[in-house]
């Protein structure tokens, strides 16, 4: 039996709301056979890592298999235990599948960060996506995600702080500072394709239209039938659809 403790961030961006997603997941949680688990409410700190900060180190001696922190932001899909039910033994962390838009580019970037690119789809395709299953990452966001407790008995206290520049202006998020922090200190994160998660996030809205006018064109029709719509990267120097995050995912909180 998995044996899970859940944190919910109501802090980030809209103070104490939550995506209803959340709520229908916990109440359907007890119906599912092979889990225990225990959710606690992580309200009322600024900023987010401080709260991440609080809850990891109230539950690094839990006896759980994993804890993991949800952003009141994530629309969470009725098989989110999916993505550590056979995760791999030598794994730390692990996280679904989430993107962030970034407004400065006008794309959708996957909130994981890779030492080297997934292999192309297909033969001459610009396309390029991850395999199914479990995939070893360099970094990821963490806006869902899931972390051995023995990870926090490791990296050192504050698991997750920001970096800043003489002007005080922000040069790190506390998602990558905790990443790096993690794999310094041997521990491996994988980002399982096969679960995705929904970040709802404020979007200028002509810029969809500007991101839908390179991705699309009359052969690509912007329907459900595109197969690319669910394709979850796109090589760098390609950038007609959703990229992997090559830097600081800004932050996928």
């Amino acid at each position: 039996m998995l044996k899970i403790v859940f944190g919910v961030l109501s802090t980030y961006e809209r103070n104490g709301w939550h995506h209803p997603s959340i709520t229908q997941f916990f109440a359907d949680l007890p119906f599912q056979t092979g889990y225990a688990f225990r959710v606690v409410p992580i309200q009322n700190f600024s900023p987010a890592a401080s709260g991440r900060n609080v809850f990891c180190k109230n539950f690094k001696d839990a006896d759980a298999d994993w804890i993991c922190m949800i952003d009141n932001d994530m629309q969470i899909p009725p098989n989110l235990l999916d993505a550590v039910k056979d995760a791999p033994a030598d794994a730390g962390v692990v996280v679904p599948v989430f993107y962030l838009w970034d407004q400065t580019k006008s794309n959708l970037v996957l909130c994981w960060g890779v030492d080297k690119q997934p292999e192309q789809t297909s033969a001459g395709s610009p396309v390029k996506s991850f395999p199914a299953g479990y995939n070893e990452l360099a970094k990821c966001g963490t806006g869902v995600i899931f972390i051995r407790p023995s990870v926090l008995r490791k990296v050192p206290y504050p698991y997750f702080k920001y970096l800043y520049n003489e002007d005080q202006g922000m040069d790190g998020t506390e998602d990558i500072q905790f990443c790096h922090a993690a794999r310094k200190n041997g521990v491996k994160i994988y980002g399982n394709s096969d679960v995705k998660v929904g970040h709802l996030h404020s979007v200028e809205l002509s810029s969809l239209w500007e991101w839908g006018a390179k991705t699309y064109t009359f052969a690509k029709v912007l329907d459900k039938s595109t197969t690319q719509t669910e394709t979850p990267a796109q090589d760098a120097e390609c950038p007609s659809g959703p990229q992997v995050a090559s830097a600081s995912p800004a932050s996928a909180t």
